[in-house]
């Protein structure tokens, strides 16, 4: 439009500008796209004729009515924090806030929130024991659930249900074949919830895939759930690594990083911890930038005094849980820490043979070349930058006000610096020169490219240089005492 205008000789100097795509993201955390025809599906917005100007136009409005609808509902502390974040964005949306919180209608605090520092979150509400009174057999108990579902009665489906069930009944192990359109998650279902019914003892299924564990939890259970008028608690279990703590986006909220997209992700969690019930970190959809900054503050997060950390809700429910879901990833990753598998008794591992590609996956180390630039990135170039620029302001107060600390070499520190960014670049050229010579298999599942055989002689020589050149930074950087 301003180029039109430009074009046109008209003067295009509006007063205020607002960017949606700013807007889209900060009010939806969630979401797993910001493309607009994604955007409108996923919020119930007919848009017909996508690119389009005049429909682009008017779903565009009809999602910024619902998300200015959503800040307006938003706790007062919420909404103060936002508006304080958002001076630091791109374009004018500290405006908006703060009409909203100029015109905010004074109340108490909403009772299904709590506040944990200066955090408004969605309170957590624990499941109730469940009360499954049934005194039938498994037969009767499917018969019943295919006639409600509108399933046809297949009776090796039912052969199914029943021998799982006796292999839990037994505490033996069994390895099942099931052909494909068995109906085995009905199956497997039906016989964890009547070993549960019968011995009261909780039962963990582990699925090969994301999109099985979704239809587990939102279309099969809840299914279930009508048909024979239960109410079974299922929930979805992972590492602990995988749920948020409140201290946690504490110290992130605090971090003074003064890059855009962090600015993004603080407003983002503000929105998203009122809202999820989990504290699931998967549910953010974290990319790129925002990901490797929010990975790096998991890694150094020291726990809080008195932490509210959602999977402490999820040790503290184990025994109301009927039926845990979970994938293989993390059940293989489960340990001491992850005390929660130690909690169900028995498990149903769907597609088992599927659990070695994962018990490879957690043995193998990943090198990204994206990840280590990243990290670089965090340290800077030149002392115009990141932690560089905190020494250069260090060094340059030593000098002005003639402290008593040792001198700090900050030209030998860029020099190193960009040595390493040299030394990181010959690497995975010398990784890609020797892939594009080799033979190479494609992986389709996981979409890998995987080569078996090379010579490591040349990988194993630029490693050992970026490694010792590291380790010579690092003993420059560990005898800078003084805090910065």
């Amino acid at each position: 439009i301003k180029k039109a205008f430009k074009d046109c000789n008209i003067q295009y100097r509006p007063k205020k500008v607002i960017d949606t795509l700013e807007i889209f993201k900060i009010a939806f955390p969630t979401d797993k796209s910001y493309q607009l025809s994604e955007l409108a599906e996923a919020h119930g917005i007919t848009l017909a004729n996508a690119h389009r100007a005049d429909e682009d136009a008017a779903t565009t409005a009809k999602l910024m009515i619902l998300a200015f609808e959503k800040f307006e509902k938003l706790p007062l502390d919420t909404l103060k924090q936002l508006y304080y974040l958002s001076k630091q964005l791109k374009y004018d949306l500290y405006d908006i806030f703060f009409e909203m919180v100029r015109q905010y209608d004074a109340k108490p605090l909403d009772k299904s929130y709590e506040k944990f520092e200066q955090i408004i979150y969605r309170k957590q509400v624990d499941f109730k024991k469940p009360t499954t009174n049934y005194n039938g057999s498994l037969k009767s108990l499917y018969s019943k659930a295919v006639d409600q579902l509108g399933l046809t009665y297949r009776p090796q489906q039912l052969y199914l249900a029943e021998t799982i069930l006796d292999q839990l009944m037994h505490s033996e192990k069994a390895m099942i074949e099931a052909s494909l359109g068995s109906g085995k998650s009905l199956a497997y279902l039906l016989a964890a919830l009547m070993y549960n019914i019968e011995t009261g003892k909780h039962v963990m299924i582990s699925t090969n895939t994301k999109l099985l564990q979704s239809q587990l939890l939102e279309k099969d259970i809840p299914a279930m759930n009508e048909a024979l008028n239960f109410k079974i608690n299922a929930l979805l279990i992972k590492s602990k690594s995988d749920y948020i703590s409140l201290g946690l986006i504490s110290q992130i909220l605090k971090d003074d990083t003064s890059n855009y997209e962090v600015n993004i992700l603080k407003m983002q969690l503000l929105i998203w911890i009122t809202e999820t019930p989990s504290g699931d970190i998967q549910e953010l959809n974290l990319k790129g930038g925002q990901k490797m900054y929010f990975d790096q503050k998991i890694e150094t997060y020291v726990p809080a005094r008195h932490d509210v950390h959602y999977y402490n809700f999820i040790k503290r429910n184990a025994q109301n849980i009927q039926i845990g879901i979970t994938n293989h990833a993390h059940l293989i990753h489960s340990d001491v820490e992850n005390s929660i598998y130690q909690l169900f008794d028995d498990c149903i591992v769907d597609e088992a043979h599927r659990l070695p590609d994962y018990a490879l996956n957690q043995v193998t180390n990943e090198l990204s070349y994206a990840d280590i630039k990243y990290q670089l990135g965090l340290i800077g170039k030149n002392e115009n930058e990141k932690l560089l620029k905190a020494i250069d302001q260090l060094e340059k107060q030593r000098i002005l006000e003639k402290l008593d600390i040792a001198p700090i070499d900050i030209f030998g520190l860029k020099a190193s610096m960009n040595e390493i960014h040299e030394l990181n670049e010959q690497l995975f050229s010398t990784i890609f020169t020797i892939i594009n010579d080799s033979d190479v298999y494609d992986d389709d599942i996981h979409r890998f490219h995987n080569v078996f055989t090379f010579e490591t002689k040349d990988i194993l020589k630029d490693l050992h240089a970026i490694i010792d050149k590291l380790n010579k930074t690092l003993e420059i950087f560990n005898g800078i005492s003084h805090k910065t």
